[in-house]
């Protein structure tokens, strides 16, 4: 699957450098301890999953949608949309690194660049993964029936590692068994997934066939 992604995927090339030339700048410059690498990718990680969803739901199924997001609804295996146009990302990683840098410093954009780019690659895998493979770990089973449910209610399912935001916005199917004592395990990329009991198992799972 690696292999796969990375030959349909050649920009992942990228996005692997900017992260590794960030941990190299940022342990280079500045004093990285364990902890506080720790809690960057920690904190990363839930920043994540708010972008994931808002970038899904208020880009591309709004200005983005006719113009490439929906040849992707239209065909579920088809690969030249599966992936988000690339110019719209870096453009947007370029101004998000430039807002973190005028607000928060050089310290705090460098360390996020180590693990945001990861956490897109991340996304693009899993997303990929759920379209072109039937997976075999429960936790894959659980992405790719939860994303399933997007292409079948695309009002619904805008997170793809997690469905916390989903939740807390109203956008979560009725059916799939989340509550208060989930949103710790949501808040960061595919924990949630990997604790959750298989999803296209439950009785009253919503049946795709």
């Amino acid at each position: 699957m690696t292999r796969e992604f990375l030959y349909r995927f050649p920009s992942a090339y990228l996005w692997i450098g900017i992260s590794g030339a960030s941990l190299i700048w940022g342990s280079y410059n500045k004093e990285m301890s364990v902890v506080s690498f720790f809690y960057y990718g920690l904190g990363n990680g839930a920043t994540w999953s708010m972008l994931e969803y808002g970038f899904h739901r208020y880009s591309l199924h709004t200005i983005l949608y006719e113009l490439h997001h929906k040849l992707h609804h239209s065909h579920w295996t088809r690969m030249t949309s599966m992936f988000t146009p690339q110019s719209l990302v870096i453009s947007v990683a370029a101004f998000y690194y430039y807002l973190l840098l005028r607000t928060l410093g050089s310290r705090f954009a460098t360390y996020s660049f180590i693990f945001l780019p990861l956490y897109y690659l991340l996304f693009e895998y899993v997303h990929l993964m759920s379209h072109s493979h039937k997976p075999k770990h429960p936790c894959l089973e659980n992405i790719q029936y939860y994303h399933r449910l997007h292409h079948i209610y695309p009002s619904l399912h805008y997170g793809i590692t997690t469905p916390l935001y989903d939740w807390v916005f109203g956008t979560l199917h009725p059916d799939i068994p989340f509550d208060r004592r989930d949103v710790v395990w949501a808040l960061f990329p595919m924990l949630w997934f990997i604790r959750a009991l298989p999803l296209n198992k439950r009785k009253n799972r919503v049946h795709l066939d």
